[in-house]
């Protein structure tokens, strides 16, 4: 998909402040609650796990922040997850698709945990808004609440929102995993040393040649969206064959 020409900002930006305020539920440009969109988010989620966590992976890059003295990951965690938990209306068996191999935890187990994987976590409990809360426009009034009116000026967050769990709490980033390099060696390197022949210009038979192989081995990962985001690459492989 290419970027948004600059006549569609407007729409594009009124979209998110409606859904982000809950007046509605993404609009033109963002079909949240468009039924084909969901369940093709689901299938993706359950089945092409890797392809929707990358899309994850390029959102949290550009617009949350990660690692810092401040701990805006961490919090942002902490409060998504007393939220869950003070939400009678989920069930305790409800699934949740947040571990880094794609498989999903229970909300009885996702409240007792300690570490989080951040994108895994954020892109399970995104899956979890969009197909089991629909109707965007029922959480107008906790936004408010958490987000009071100013008189049309930016509204800022008040809530405390999280500080109520007070357990130690391991926030992490997701690394993409190393490609598995598979190096074709010979016959005789399979075998192990063997005799040679005898080298010309008084060479020693027993002295063994050494090689030395460089293979440059780009490692990319591609997301499909807005823009293309590079996960992880490995440089150089160097190989000694002695």
């Amino acid at each position: 998909m290419l970027d948004p020409q600059e006549s569609m900002m407007k729409t594009i930006k009124s979209n998110v402040f409606n859904f982000k305020t809950c007046k509605n539920t993404g609009g033109t440009y963002f079909p949240f609650g468009d039924v084909d969109a969901r369940t093709t988010f689901d299938i993706r989620v359950k089945t092409d796990y890797r392809k929707a966590l990358t899309a994850m992976l390029a959102f949290i890059d550009g617009f949350i922040d990660t690692g810092g003295s401040t701990k805006k990951d961490e919090r942002l965690v902490r409060a998504l997850i007393e939220l869950i938990n003070i939400d009678d209306s989920i069930m305790n068996d409800q699934l949740f698709y947040i571990r880094e191999d794609g498989k999903a935890v229970t909300k009885s187990e996702l409240i007792i945990a300690s570490e989080f994987c951040l994108q895994p976590f954020l892109l399970g409990i995104w899956h979890f808004v969009l197909l089991y809360r629909k109707d965007n426009t029922v959480g107008r009034e906790t936004y408010d609440d958490w987000c009071p009116p100013r008189g049309g000026a930016e509204r800022l967050y008040t809530s405390t929102l999280g500080e109520r769990i007070t357990k130690p709490m391991c926030v992490y980033v997701y690394k993409a995993p190393a490609p598995c390099i598979e190096v074709e060696t010979t016959d005789e390197e399979q075998m192990g040393e063997f005799d040679g022949p005898i080298l010309e210009n008084n060479s020693s038979p027993n002295i063994k040649e050494t090689t030395q192989q460089t293979i440059n081995l780009p490692f990319i990962f591609n997301q499909s969206g807005n823009n293309n985001v590079q996960i992880g690459n490995v440089d150089t492989l160097t190989i000694n064959n002695s």
